[in-house]
């Protein structure tokens, strides 16, 4: 989908930049030995004070029992391999070293398998139901995505 509407503080609508991550698809369009692995969306609704924009309203798959054929894991350094930096930092005058924190590395990266996810309609706010023509997408009172990038609530993210 292309993006959504944003109120900022302001309460002036805005056009918000999308990620592409989720895809509009008819019901008859997924696959039929993937039909039963359509998965929840989740609304997460936060109040971020440091933010510019402390109003967070995320949607994430409620995916924990999301099967994944393959690996979803990511290798990491062995202990042996952090003890030695360490020490090589440690041993060294005048020496700097830097980490980074990646807990959103795979978020937006393209995914292999794609998954399904369904929302209610009566859950859409009505001006994305205009906006995205989402009722010729409706199913049995919901609407499917095919989650083509990695996202919250994913094990493959």
């Amino acid at each position: 989908m292309a993006g959504g509407w944003h109120w900022s503080q302001r309460h002036k609508k805005q056009q918000v930049e999308g990620t592409d991550t989720y895809r509009l698809i008819k019901f008859n369009d997924i696959p039929p030995e993937r039909r039963k692995e359509i998965w929840f969306s989740r609304v997460v609704c936060e109040i971020k004070p440091h933010k510019e924009d402390p109003n967070r309203t995320p949607i994430t798959i409620a995916g924990n029992c999301i099967i994944v054929p393959g690996e979803v894991s990511t290798p990491t350094a062995s202990l042996r391999l952090v003890k030695l930096t360490v020490n090589s930092v440690l041993s060294r005058p005048d020496t700097k070293c830097c980490s980074f924190g990646i807990a959103n590395f795979y978020l937006g990266t393209p995914m292999e398998r794609p998954e399904y996810v369904k929302i209610k309609l009566t859950d859409i706010p009505q001006e994305f139901i205009d906006e995205y023509n989402l009722l010729t997408y409706e199913y049995n009172g919901w609407v499917f995505f095919e989650v083509i990038k990695g996202c919250y609530g994913l094990p493959q993210s």
